[in-house]
């Protein structure tokens, strides 16, 4: 018997949360109401009884039982307790944030979890390279340029431009040439210098239709080119 008594003392120093209910422990997790603790209670009917005050303390351990466990699993308690209203709070000052990022679109076609992701800086898209191409021999064919995201500029400088070298540029690639990669203006050289026929109205009609705009239409492009 004393055997037992020895191994309940051990287990209850070992775990002093094992008597306390568990709506106690976590008042959060349960509306069930909880019961008074018998021992404090008698504690205080006997203190009562001889004219004195119950310590401070055992009401501190009656409203927070994990006062037992020691000032470490407190602090770190303490510390979860204070990030958790810090990012409530960053959450609140965000919102303006995210209602500017959910209305744009530059994640949508990308992300299987756009719901939650169209509220991140991503969804604001960023700048890309767009190439075109179009047959000359088709009579009045159009050309359309449009963003996924964003709008189109034309009058931003060129990367690691010393000059007024526009954004965006314009040529002719000549059937004889082995290259025909238009997005990269290094994979072919102009050695019949085709670009020369196209009329300066291309550049400026680039700029009025598509400078701001998501998405524009430059229409008989044949009629650009001086014959």
């Amino acid at each position: 018997m004393e055997q037992i008594n020895y191994a309940k003392e051990i287990i209850a120093k070992k775990r002093p949360l094992t008597h306390i209910p568990i709506t106690k422990v976590w008042p959060w997790c349960c509306c069930k109401k909880t019961r008074p603790n018998f021992k404090l209670a008698l504690k205080k009917s006997l203190l009562n009884k001889l004219d004195m005050k119950i310590p401070k303390s055992d009401i501190n351990l009656e409203k927070d039982p994990f006062l037992q466990l020691g000032y470490g699993i407190n602090a770190y308690f303490d510390i979860i307790s204070s990030i958790t209203w810090m990012f409530c709070f960053m959450s609140l000052v965000l919102i303006p944030s995210m209602v500017i990022f959910c209305k744009y679109g530059g994640l949508k076609e990308y992300s299987k979890m756009y719901a939650l992701d169209q509220f991140t800086l991503g969804n604001m898209g960023g700048s890309s390279v767009l190439c075109k191409n179009f047959p000359l021999a088709v009579d009045k064919v159009q050309l359309s340029l449009s963003c996924a995201s964003g709008k189109m500029s034309t009058t931003a400088p060129a990367f690691n431009a010393v000059d007024d070298t526009p954004i965006f540029t314009y040529g002719i690639i000549n059937s004889s040439q082995d290259q025909k990669n238009y997005c990269q203006r290094s994979a072919f050289e102009d050695s019949y210098s085709c670009t020369s026929y196209i009329d300066p109205s291309f550049a400026t009609a680039i700029t009025n239709q598509c400078n701001g705009q998501s998405m524009c239409n430059l229409g008989d492009l044949p009629s650009y080119v001086n014959t």
